[in-house]
């Protein structure tokens, strides 16, 4: 991180929220993956952004791996609910087409549709 760079705002809301279970977290993953990018207030620094953060680097990786590994409608799903960073790093742990069918299944149970 450059010192001259101002820090993106979404990325002070983050570290200034006391819990950051508080954003949903396909939040949490969009911002954190944006952080590191080559452009980023912390490019290819999982380590640098935790500290700034105050979160582990376990955390910060797990995140950075949500918003990388899993498929669009089921992120836009993940995001109506309350899940927090466990069940959503254990979701994009799966095969894309397993979290497709994981969706179904659960959404076939509550009585719900795929969103669009």
């Amino acid at each position: 991180m450059s010192d001259s760079k101002p820090i993106n705002p979404e990325l002070q809301k983050l570290k200034s929220l006391y819990n950051p279970e508080e954003m949903n977290v396909i939040e949490q993953s969009r911002i954190i993956h944006d952080a590191l990018q080559p452009t980023g207030d912390f490019p290819r620094s999982t380590k640098r952004l935790a500290e700034y953060l105050n979160l582990s680097v376990n955390k910060v990786y797990k995140l950075n791996f949500v918003h990388e590994k899993m498929v669009p409608e089921v992120k836009a799903w993940i995001k109506t609910t309350s899940y927090q960073m466990s069940t959503a790093y254990a979701i994009a742990s799966l095969k894309p087409e397993e979290q497709v069918v994981q969706l179904k299944e659960y959404q076939t149970a509550l009585g719900q549709g795929i969103p669009p």
